[in-house]
């Protein structure tokens, strides 16, 4: 939707995809690279390889598209793939979708800046899902949080549900079942966790839809952007 409403006002399709392509990305790494940590750090609370196999899965996902989108080599051999005459405008498209993104390859200021703010807005997870426990009632140790919830919120990437529901839940159940927590207390975290998701989410909405008119109104003239 962001893209569409964007793309409409600025006429400038294809920088608009590359950008908010690149902020999903940003976030995307920054949630892989606290799913990694977790399990590094908590690997002797974790114990399972079905859950190694499920982040170093997302993480495998991620450095494919990273190198498809940045690196020259890996982009050639993605484009030789497309040789179908059919494929001309997937080709085409994703051509020119590289071509953006490869801009910001050199604009490592950005990049830093995103990532940092990306691990920020990822490690507010676990805090939340630390005041939703002593709001039940839960003495938990914050550290089990930092262990476990970067790996749920990695694991629901999988695209094996909607939106995370039922995976998220289920995996937050099998966690926290090894620090002591009873099912129905870990369900009920999940899913006023999920609750604040979603008031989050409309209250973002309506922010969005509300300032919308302003947003178009620019009081000073965009700098170019050279290629």
């Amino acid at each position: 939707m962001r893209s569409i409403d964007l793309a409409s006002h600025t006429k400038r399709p294809k920088e608009v995809v590359a950008t908010v392509l690149l902020d999903r990305l940003s976030g995307y790494i920054g949630l892989v690279s606290l799913a990694l940590l977790s399990v590094l750090f908590g690997w002797r609370f974790i114990q399972d390889r079905s859950v190694l196999l499920s982040v170093l899965l997302i993480t495998l996902v991620l450095v494919a598209v990273l190198l498809a989108l940045f690196n020259k080599f890996a982009y050639t051999k993605i484009n030789k793939l497309l040789h179908s005459p059919s494929a001309g405008k997937i080709r085409e498209s994703i051509k020119n979708l590289h071509q953006e993104i490869h801009y910001f390859k050199h604009q490592k200021e950005v990049i830093i800046k995103n990532l940092i703010l990306s691990l920020s807005i990822q490690a507010t997870a676990p805090f939340t899902f630390f005041v939703i426990a002593l709001a039940l009632g839960l003495k938990i140790k914050l550290l089990y949080f930092f262990i476990f919830i970067p790996i749920i919120c990695a694991i629901t990437l999988l695209p094996i549900s909607i939106g995370g529901l039922g995976l998220r839940d289920a995996t937050t159940i099998f966690f926290f079942a090894k620090v002591g927590v009873v099912k129905n207390l870990s369900f009920a975290m999940s899913l006023i966790n999920f609750f604040f998701i979603i008031i989050c989410g409309c209250l973002g909405g309506l922010i969005y839809v509300l300032t919308l008119h302003h947003r178009r109104l620019q009081h000073h003239k965009p700098s170019a952007v050279h290629a």
